[in-house]
């Protein structure tokens, strides 16, 4: 399930997406299903949780939720497809960035759109085969990290690591260096890196929302 930011770009766009492949589907329906996707029973619910805190929640959309939704409204199964695409396409407040390895430029961007966002950094490189994936919080206010957040525990996140190695991630030799709230996992195939970027910014995030609520 993809982790996704529910800020009102975000929610907007994957809205705009869904409805352009079932044009079929009522908006209101639309907005429910999406949702339940959402890990939310209602779109109030889902409303009311975005207006407690500046920091948007961060969930892990599950496009299954979606269609059984739908089916609540009389839809029959279309499948997850477009819902899914959107997640992974048409996210215009993404949580991580994938650019080449040594395109200095890209990374500048994201550090410029992650500090304008006053969220962690989290970046994955590319090179012919292995990726680097590198996470910090520089980009956040020191107002945001007070003494009440706690930093990461390393040891969670190189334990959450060893156990996506285990079960057959990986390959190669991937090497994880990380300390506080600044790390990163040199010599990662890119899928396993997405999925660990997923997961470690959310570490990096957690704390943050939930102290500022």
């Amino acid at each position: 399930m993809a982790a996704l930011l529910l800020t009102s770009a975000n929610l907007q766009a994957v809205k705009a997406a869904v409805q352009r492949a079932w044009s079929d589907v009522k908006s209101s329906h639309i907005t429910e299903a999406l949702a339940a996707a959402y890990g939310y029973r209602t779109h109030a619910a889902l409303l009311a949780d975005f207006n407690r805190s500046a920091y948007p929640p961060l969930v892990h959309a599950n496009p299954s939720a979606f269609s059984e939704r739908l089916s609540d409204f009389g839809y029959p199964d279309q499948g997850s497809g477009p819902l899914a695409q959107a997640l992974d396409e048409g996210i215009p407040d993404a949580i991580w960035m994938v650019c080449n390895s040594g395109d200095i430029d890209a990374a500048n961007r994201w550090y410029d759109q992650c500090r304008r966002r006053n969220i962690p950094r989290v970046l994955i490189q590319t090179r012919q085969k292995y990726c680097l994936l590198e996470w910090d919080s520089i980009t956040m206010d020191d107002s945001a990290l007070h003494p009440k957040i706690p930093s990461p525990d390393t040891r969670d996140m190189f334990r959450h690591f060893q156990e996506k190695m285990r079960h057959g991630a990986g390959e190669g030799n991937p090497e994880f260096y990380g300390k506080g709230f600044v790390g990163s996992i040199d010599g990662l195939l890119l899928s396993p890196a997405r999925e660990l970027a997923d997961d470690f910014f959310g570490m990096l995030y957690g704390p943050l929302r939930s102290t500022n609520l």
